[in-house]
């Protein structure tokens, strides 16, 4: 009768660890894919200024592409502060508008006319 008991509690006890595996499974998301877009600009510039409406739009409407999460950083280089110097140092921009894109640490440039529709694009390429 005993060997039957402790049969039972280890019967249990499989059950109970395996129901628990499953209901975490369930709960931990898995690994999100992110990207991040980088647009660097100055107010002195007129080809920022054309640009910046086309980027507002692109921004507004595109939040997910093929599974990635897309984030966006704005980088006004008008007053060279700490952070704008060591960013513009760190993804080597020469001129304004500069666009990249980061994906898990690669570096992609944008180098097409800032259009929503060019912007589009480029993103729907690179991120398949």
């Amino acid at each position: 009768m005993n060997i039957y008991l402790l049969g039972f509690f280890v019967f249990l006890l499989v059950l109970v660890i395996v129901g628990f595996y499953f209901l975490y499974k369930k709960q931990v998301p898995k690994g999100e894919k992110k990207a991040e877009f980088l647009f660097f600009y100055t107010d002195w510039c007129p080809h920022c200024t054309s640009a910046k409406p086309e980027w507002a739009a692109f921004k507004k409407e595109t939040t997910t592409v093929n599974g990635y999460t897309i984030t966006y950083n704005d980088v006004n280089c008008t007053k060279e502060s700490a952070t704008s110097e060591s960013m513009m140092e760190k993804y080597k921009v020469e001129g304004f508008p500069t666009i990249k894109l980061v994906v898990n640490g690669k570096v992609y440039d944008f180098d097409s006319k800032p259009t929503k529709q060019n912007l589009t694009q480029f993103v729907n390429n690179t991120l398949h």
